[in-house]
């Protein structure tokens, strides 16, 4: 702290240097060329200085400038940069063209400091404010769908409480995270992009590749999202802004279930029982009406209200501005008798502008998140797994007589199985979590001289998470446990600290036709994580939240504490001639507590070159026409911190050796050579391509150790190598601009391939997925990361071995090749056994009849397109439209595999229905493959969905002016629906389902909470 209190007090020093200078007031309004509407928002500078202001929603400013300020620059998203002389004038009327390409936006991640989009070597996309607030998405991640080429969003659970899974282009690690690092207003953190309020977010930045990551070295190997937020708006009047929203969600799909069964009925329709067990009907047809037919998945699964209000105040004025915004926003899901998500956000930021010269900004994020953790992969007391395999005879909203839900309805002891009334478990325990999160950033900056300006910046993000899972003395289970029955507790409280700051030097100077700018930066981090858990059952007495009342043999404590420091620094210098040929190199090196003390320090760095060939050349119909190439290399880091250390497990016999420390454990090298082009054509349209080579060397990897490493089992090592490439297409702009109608478009579309190129050695191996009870995803050289291997069914008799006396060993070798057909679901069986219950699908085997193991898909899509549009009719009414498309990219259905051996999946009327027996695809076929990876089971995840819809009224100032309401300044009412229609041949309920290990790349249904689609209604009110 005394560093960063130092370094404070030399730049308020250097402020307190500063002289008085005559000054001036400017006014002026800022309007469209296209139809003299006015621009709101509008920014404002003087040129060569940070004094500046933005118009207010009149589009009118007012500034205080020296009296020998010469040039005005005047700019906003999506219109052309001007430079406005001042001279004599102190009024002004200014028009801005519309500039679809947006080459004079300045864009500010990736580059060491503020950079026109011109001056760029390499892709960095950008979503603006009017493209995120067309259907304000419900966290970040979303509202980047659609609309950014090579970026894989997945939400691998409809949990309103669970983060969407974000990648960047190509996955650059096996074992690590594929998520992005996320920064928010020049803060990086080290949170979740979920505790973000969409309506404080002015646009977000994306960079995805190594290329433009290099900036941030061994932070950024899988690329960097930053938030920019709001920072004020209007002149010397505040604006106040009321926004409502209110809706409910709903399961978008309904699941294939069985509603028929294969067992005896007596002569009133109930079943046969022996034993308190059911018996088989004697036609063994799955065709059998249930005495009762209830409509579980509609009661488990209800509409249920989501709503949001926010609230802001800003102001922009000549020496200061800010942004205030409270948001609470709760999320009921789509699950009955579960507490909806809640969160509460409370933001300020302010930015104060004393003198020409120095500035100061302040942003602050509080937050507070609570809700339900939902116990999704797994049986037992899995909710989607329980309502699942109930059968529709079961009532599962049956209750007793003090009108609750009870543990075991009527009929369960029938069915017997090892679900649990969802209604009671949500309703009789609690899985509970509140998460504090603070977040917050300041910065100064000094201009020293017109060339040099001097900055220093500190931020802090820290979050305090508690959790409790509580099952109260009495709790009922099917099955008698004792850790449960008469109540347990868990308690679980962590905290995470991440303090970072920075001071840097940056130049700027133009010679003649040169302009020369270079940014040294110096960074220290310091990361902090603890952990304490507690459990206990056997309660004493019932009701009593407390640890003390559970049983002591039972109890558990566990602690974990860390701390990490990195301290990294980098020089990073660009050059143009004229503007057209563009050149930028960076160098960084990082040194970090997380690898081995042998390797502590790595060297990162960048090279690009551009080339506005426009500008040379004239091509009909193109206006802008730029050529670029660059190279960079980004780094990782080890994710587990006692990677570099020798590890062991406590016994009563004494320490047990568990890992092999590494203190040669380095970065990994993640290179990226991207080429592209940025185009404007007909003055209306933005093109932009790219194609990008990715190479990750010496992959950070847990190798198993063999008995002779001193009974350690394994040990992180630098081995794996991990290849891909990228080739994405974008365009958009206006096609149809006329004064009653507009029509903007944009337009996305990439394809992403990835394989593992080098395992040093290492032999091939099933990638673990915790959580799941099936291993199905493929490590080997040679293979798309994201491969499935399991066992293959034969689908022609060519795929059958024959043994030396003719027989077919995939069968037991007991029958001759002559006895097998291809039956009319494509499956090899005995032509004898059709229609009985002898007839079964047979396998690939080897030469022995053992199944073979071997590649059965690949989740990596063929393509992926986002497609969206903007309808404006008479300047009030708009129609936005979000299409998402994705092509190809194998789902392995484990949730329907499950269901197969519980009798409970549509697929066994449907076979019955064709004349099979119910043994032909039931618990005890080939189909069901006791439990073990199958073909039968990968299913095409391609789909399109209609992924946003709303329709918007927007009402003028002046509107409200002429009927004597001038204190308001604008209003809007919009209906929206979000991921409303999806169409897909996947089974399942949604196509974007996955594991949480590795969701972009392990698609694995295990009975996940489905996504779901939202309605909802808005007004917006400014005054």
């Amino acid at each position: 702290m005394k560093k960063i209190m130092l370094m404070f007090a030399v730049v308020l020093f250097m402020g307190a240097q500063l002289l008085y200078a005559q000054t001036k007031d400017l006014t002026g309004t800022v309007t469209s060329s296209e139809d003299g509407t006015t621009v709101p928002g509008a920014s404002i500078m003087v040129k060569g200085t940070t004094l500046g202001t933005v118009t207010d929603i009149d589009g009118n400013f007012n500034l205080r400038v020296p009296d020998d300020a010469e040039i005005l620059v005047v700019s906003f998203v999506g219109m052309q940069t001007i430079e406005v002389p001042i001279a004599n004038q102190t009024s002004f009327s200014i028009a801005l063209q519309s500039d679809v390409f947006g080459l004079d936006e300045v864009v500010v991640t990736g580059v060491a400091s503020g950079t026109a989009t011109k001056k760029l070597g390499f892709s960095v996309a950008k979503v603006r404010e009017d493209e995120i607030h067309q259907v304000p998405a419900t966290n970040a991640a979303n509202a980047m769908r659609g609309k950014v080429a090579g970026v894989r969003i997945v939400n691998p659970s409809g949990n309103p409480s669970s983060d969407a899974s974000i990648r960047l282009r190509g996955s650059t690690n096996i074992s690590g995270s594929q998520d992005p690092l996320i920064i928010v207003d020049g803060i990086i953190t080290d949170g979740s992009l979920n505790d973000i309020n969409m309506e404080d977010v002015a646009s977000i930045e994306v960079v995805k590749g190594a290329a433009a990551s290099a900036l941030y070295g061994s932070l950024a190997g899988n690329g960097v999202i930053q938030i920019l937020t709001k920072t004020g708006a209007g002149n010397a009047k505040p604006t106040v802004t009321i926004k409502q929203e209110y809706g409910f969600s709903q399961i978008a799909r309904d699941y294939p279930v069985a509603t028929h069964h294969g067992y005896a009925l007596d002569a009133n329709g109930d079943f046969v029982l022996v034993g308190g067990s059911r018996v088989l009907d004697t036609d063994m047809k799955f065709d059998n009406e249930y005495p009762e037919l209830y409509d579980n998945l509609s009661n488990v699964f209800t509409s249920q209200p989501y709503y949001s209000t926010h609230v802001s105040l800003q102001q922009a004025a000549d020496k200061y501005k800010y942004y205030l915004s409270f948001d609470n926003n709760v999320q009921g899901g789509a699950m009955e008798n579960l507490e909806p998500v809640k969160r509460k956000n409370f933001r300020a930021n302010f930015d104060i502008m004393p003198t020409d010269k120095f500035t100061a900004a302040v942003r602050v994020l509080y937050s507070i998140n609570s809700g339900n953790s939902v116990v999704e992969q797994g049986q037992g007391d899995n909710f989607f797994y329980s309502v699942l395999m109930c059968e529709p005879f079961i009532d599962l909203t049956e209750k007793d007589e003090n009108g609750d839900y009870v543990a075991s309805p009527t009929g369960y002891e029938i069915q017997g199985s090892n679900w649990q009334n969802p209604l009671y478990v949500g309703g009789n325990s609690e899985r509970t979590f509140t998460r504090n999160r603070f977040l917050g950033g300041a910065n100064l900056s000094y201009d020293i001289s017109p060339d040099l300006v001097a900055k220093a910046s500190v931020s802090y993000d820290r979050s305090d998470y508690d959790a409790l899972t509580y099952f109260p003395k009495g709790y009922e289970t099917p099955i008698s446990d004792i850790t449960r029955n008469n109540g347990s507790m868990r308690i679980t409280d962590s905290k995470s600290e991440a303090l970072v700051y920075d001071v840097s030097l940056a130049y700027r100077k133009a010679f003649g036709d040169y302009n020369l700018s270079a940014v040294a930066k110096y960074m220290v981090e310091d990361r902090k994580y603890e952990r304490n858990s507690a459990y206990g059952y056997n309660f004493a007495i019932g009701g009593v939240y407390d640890l003390d009342n559970t049983g002591v043999s039972g109890r558990e404590m566990s602690s974990y504490q860390r701390q990490d420091k990195a301290e990294n620094f980098f020089l990073s210098v660009d050059g143009d001639y004229l503007d057209k040929f563009i050149v930028g190199a960076m160098v960084r090196n990082d040194g970090s507590s997380l690898y081995g003390e042998n390797e502590r320090r790595h060297t990162y760095y960048r090279g690009s070159a551009a080339y506005r060939l426009s500008e040379d050349v004239t091509i009909p119909n193109v206006d802008e026409l730029k050529l670029r190439v660059s190279y960079g290399v980004a780094g990782g880091r080890p994710s587990s911190f006692s990677a570099q250390y020798e590890t062991y497990t406590v016994t009563s016999a004494g320490p047990k050796p568990q890992q092999l420390g590494n203190a040669n454990l380095k970065s990994p090298d993640i290179s990226e050579l991207e080429f592209g082009l940025n185009a404007t054509l007909f003055n209306k349209l933005s093109f932009e391509a790219n194609y990008a080579m990715s190479n990750t060397k010496n992959d950070i990897i847990s190798r198993p150790l063999q008995p002779i490493y001193g009974g350690f089992s394994d040990q992180w090592v630098n081995l794996g190598n991990i290849k891909s490439s990228a080739l994405e297409f974008s365009l958009g702009g206006n096609v149809v601009d006329h004064k009653n109608f507009k029509w903007d478009f944009n337009f996305n579309w990439d394809k992403i391939t990835q394989e593992i190129s080098d395992l040093g050695g290492m032999p091939a191996f099933t990638r673990e997925t915790s959580g799941t009870a099936i291993n199905i995803f493929r490590v080997e050289e040679g293979l798309p990361y994201g491969t499935m291997y399991g066992n293959l069914m034969a689908k022609s008799l060519d795929d059958l071995i024959v043994n030396e006396a003719g027989m077919v060993v995939n069968d037991g070798g007991t029958h001759p090749l002559a006895d097998y057909i291809v039956n009319e679901y494509g499956h090899i069986v005995r032509a004898n056994t059709i229609g009985t219950a002898d007839e079964q699908p047979l396998l690939i085997t080897d030469e022995n009849g053992t199944a073979v193991v071997d590649k059965m898909g690949d989740t990596n899509p063929d393509f992926n397109l986002g497609f969206s549009n903007t309808f404006t009719f008479f300047n009030s009414l708009t129609l936005y439209v979000l299409l998402d498309w994705q092509q190809g990219g194998d789902i392995y259905n484990y949730t329907k595999q499950l269901m197969y051996y519980n009798e409970r999946h549509k697929d066994l009327e449907t076979y019955c229905a064709g004349g099979k027996h119910v043994n032909y695809s039931n618990g005890s076929s080939a189909l069901y493959n006791k439990s073990n990876p199958l073909d039968y089971y990968v299913e095409d995840g391609t789909f399109v969905k209609l992924r946003e819809l709303s329709l918007a009224y927007n009402v003028s100032a002046k509107a409200f002016s002429n009927i004597g309401l001038d204190f308001f300044k604008g209003a809007t009412f919009s209906v929206t629906g979000r991921n409303l229609i999806t169409w897909t041949k996947y089974s399942g309920w949604d196509p974007e389902v996955a594991i949480s290990t590795n969701p972009t790349n392990f698609k694995l249904d295990e009975f996940a909470y489905p996504n779901y689609r939202t309605f909802s209604g808005t007004v917006i009110l400014k005054f």
